[in-house]
């Protein structure tokens, strides 16, 4: 009797189980689709780059994709923006963007990895991919730039100049970590950032349109960050900067007037205090 009910048992496992075993995208997928198959694989040990390229190979579109996985597994969201990048260069800042905005907090790794994923195919392009970055997520400008500059250290000037006009108020800090991550003076990299102003100001502007197009994209498939899309409390204002000066080749900061900024208010949340 055992004998008998064994392969049975088998089988019905064996049916029961193939929907996850043999999960793969299709075309045409609708974004919650995509978002529970990107779960799934994942569930079933595949990297976020197979993830990203099984998606891709059935036409998923890149920045949406790029989006779709940082907000299933934000862990996963650098490895994932890299390889989609690879294979759609010509957006890889707004690629960039809209990771960082989906998840935040790999805001650096996110701007790092799609940096040295286009780096053969795209290798001007470094500043304009910080710049995005930074303009997503301008509290990790500092470290944004600093993580650039090392992926792409020839074009630590352009970047520093392109973050800091993104984000003026990091300057200094911004300054100096550039030099810190590329074994430079700050004032080598002050002076490469001076000379490399009009090329920031384009990139900035590239910047900017990738930007726009990532919001564009997080906008219509409903992938926005929890706060962004009005589900939790208001974010708190910001602390205002200190102000900041540079001397010589040491940075040093002068007391800034700065005041927290009002708290947001998302959906129904309530913002909090200052």
């Amino acid at each position: 009797m055992n004998k008998k009910l064994h392969p049975i048992i088998l089988a019905v496992a064996l049916s029961a189980a193939a929907p996850y075993a043999f999960a793969e995208f299709t075309a045409n997928m609708s974004e919650e689709a995509i978002k529970t198959e990107i779960r799934a694989q994942l569930a079933l040990g595949q990297t976020p780059a197979q993830v990203a390229q099984a998606a891709l190979a059935v036409g998923a579109e890149p920045v949406a994709l790029a989006a779709s996985i940082a907000s299933v597994s934000p862990q996963s969201a650098a490895a994932a923006a890299a390889t989609i990048a690879a294979a759609a260069p010509q957006s890889a800042a707004a690629i960039a963007s809209a990771t960082a905005q989906v998840a935040p907090q790999m805001a650096a790794q996110v701007a790092a990895q799609v940096t040295q994923a286009v780096a053969q195919s795209a290798p001007q392009s470094a500043a304009t991919i910080a710049a995005a970055v930074t303009q997503a997520v301008p509290a990790s400008a500092t470290a944004i730039a600093a993580a650039v500059s090392q992926a792409a250290p020839s074009q630590a000037g352009v970047i520093t100049a392109a973050v800091n006009q993104v984000a003026p108020q990091s300057a200094v800090a911004t300054t100096a970590a550039v030099a810190a991550a590329t074994n430079q003076s700050v004032a080598a990299v002050q002076q490469s950032a001076a000379a490399s102003t009009s090329q920031a100001t384009q990139s900035v502007q590239q910047a900017t349109t990738s930007s726009t197009q990532a919001t564009t994209t997080l906008a219509a498939t409903g992938t926005l960050p929890a706060t962004a899309a009005g589900s939790t409390t208001g974010q708190t204002g910001q602390t205002g900067q200190t102000g900041q000066t540079a001397s010589g080749t040491t940075p040093t900061a002068t007391p800034g007037a700065g005041t927290g900024g009002a708290g947001g208010s998302g959906g129904g949340g309530v913002a909090s205090p200052s």
